[in-house]
């Protein structure tokens, strides 16, 4: 009878070692998924930051100004 639980004491710690691992690689995966998503989001934050310097700087801001006031003093 000592040895068919000692049986089962060493695949319940199997399991319990399986679960354990699979814990460890999900959060593993979590990690490096949220990493990556991070710095892509960066990247494209970046991106959009820099399309909207190019854009600014087109815009020719003194005559906007200058259309403005006319408009307004008229």
């Amino acid at each position: 009878m000592s040895l068919n639980k000692k049986g089962f004491t060493l695949i319940e710690s199997l399991f319990a070692f399986s679960i354990f691992t699979t814990v460890i690689i999900l959060l593993v995966s979590l990690y490096v998924t949220n990493s990556k998503t991070n710095i892509k989001v960066n990247q494209e934050y970046e991106t959009y930051q820099s399309k909207k310097q190019q854009i600014e700087y087109t815009l020719n801001l003194d005559e906007g100004i200058e259309t403005c006031l006319k408009k307004a003093l008229h």
